[in-house]
Formats: structure tokens, sequence, C-alpha cells
């Protein structure tokens, strides 16, 4: 019998070690889950304060297996997510006054539970939002759609969809391709 090389994968979280992606992505999350909502009108030093003590709560609750210096961690998740919420068409999901559910679950007919990051709900009907930290991929547009189909069923009107990247930051709306970005 001739020998085979046989490989076994283990989850990183298991070996106590992530993906920086995924680590950074969770904890950006988690900051803007526990972001106040922002002055109207308020300026860089104002939303950066803001962000900053968000930031710093996320990791106050981080997993104890996070082996990043966390004044680094601070300083970077602080700087991206202030200039995304700068964006001026960003702003208004998380103004002062705007009805919005964060990290809300919907099931779908399977049952299985899927979790949109920030719903907002207008007038003119709910938007997702969805927040990432990386590179722009097909999978996210994806997620996002099927978002859109689950809420459709629920408030009988498609929603609006936008992906937030973080780090570029650039705000795109699903089922909308922007001028001049291949994607």
């Amino acid at each position: 019998m001739k020998p085979k090389l046989r490989v076994r994968h283990y989850d990183l979280e298991l070996l106590g070690e992530r993906g920086r992606e995924m680590s950074y992505g969770e904890l950006a999350h988690q900051a803007l889950y526990l972001l106040e909502p922002l002055p109207p009108r308020a300026g860089k030093q104002t939303v950066s304060r803001l962000v900053e003590r968000a930031v710093r709560r996320a990791l106050a609750l981080s997993d104890p297996r996070f082996r990043e210096n966390f004044d680094e961690v601070a300083a970077f998740l602080t700087k991206i997510l202030t200039r995304a919420l700068l964006l001026p068409e960003v702003r208004p999901f998380f103004e002062e006054g705007v009805k919005a559910l964060r990290e809300v679950e919907i099931q779908d007919e399977k049952g299985d539970f899927h979790r949109v990051d920030r719903l907002v709900l207008t007038e003119e009907g709910p938007i997702v939002l969805e927040f990432k930290l990386g590179v722009r991929r097909q999978a996210h547009r994806d997620q996002v759609r099927l978002y859109q189909h689950l809420l459709e069923k629920i408030y009988g009107k498609r929603p609006r969809g936008f992906l937030l990247y973080l780090e570029e930051p650039v705000l795109l709306e699903v089922g909308k391709p922007a001028p001049g970005v291949l994607f």
C-alpha cells in the first residue's frame, strides 16, 4: 500500500489564533453596535471621541485570547471608523433620532438565522447596512441581497441595501453600480 498524506484542518479559533481581518472585523462590529448616536453636524473631534469610547468598550469585552496590543488596535479602529462615519452619505444612518436596529437576526424559510449589522427604519422603508473590513467580495453583495429578500417578505417592500467598507472608506449601494468602480 502506498503511503498517503492526510492533512488535518483545525479551526484557527481552536488554536488560539485568528485572522486580523476577522478579529478586527468583530471588534469593529461590536464598536459600531456600542456607538452612541452621533449629534447632528458633529465635527471630527466629537465623532472621534464617541468612536474611541465605543472601541474601548468593545476591547474591554473582547475575547481574552485576543493577543493584539490594545492601544494600537484602539488607535487603528478609531481612525478607520471615524473616517467612515464622517462620510456625508454614512452620517444619516448613525445620527440621533434615527430609528435603527443593530445586529438584528432574521430567520429564513429553512429556519436558519442571519444577522443584519444595521437595519435603519425610515418612512420610505427599511434600509440594510452591512459593515465590512478588508477587500470587496461578491459574497458581500450576495449577503445583502439575501437580507433584502428576507426583509421584503417581512415588510412587504424590498429594502435598499448598502455595504460600508470601513477601511477604504466607501458606501456602496447593492443593486446600483458605482460609476467607475469595478466590483
